[in-house]
């Protein structure tokens, strides 16, 4: 059974492509806020642990009303503009920046699979 997921997620794999120009528009559709949480993440050295959730919650809420990018919104607010520059807020708006574990993520995944493969002979 393994062997037989393994070899569907295999071709799956192999199939998979990203198609960052056809990527843009999706994002642009919601104001970027698949960052919100790295957002929250980075905000939390400066506001605690509750009050990013508040401001970044309230951040995507004007992002969406007022058709601008989580960071465009986020840039209103004092309690973090007393804290951060613009470079400083754009920079974990940046869906690009997001993945920054991806690296790390995909060693692990191509370790494990190349651990089932020689155990099972596939």
């Amino acid at each position: 059974m393994t062997h037989g997921a393994l070899l569907h997620a295999r071709s799956i794999a192999e199939a998979m492509a990203v198609d960052a120009v056809g990527t843009r528009p999706n994002l642009e559709q919601t104001p970027w806020l698949i960052v919100a949480e790295a957002a929250m993440m980075r905000l939390a050295a400066y506001l605690g642990r509750v009050g990013p959730h508040h401001v970044v919650g309230r951040a995507c809420d004007a992002a969406l009303s007022e058709h601008v990018s989580l960071a465009g919104a986020v840039v209103h607010v004092p309690t973090v503009t007393a804290q951060l520059d613009s470079a400083e807020i754009e920079g974990p708006t940046d869906p690009a920046a997001y993945l920054g574990s991806r690296d790390a993520i995909i060693t692990r995944v191509c370790q494990k699979i190349h651990a089932i493969i020689l155990t099972n002979g596939v």
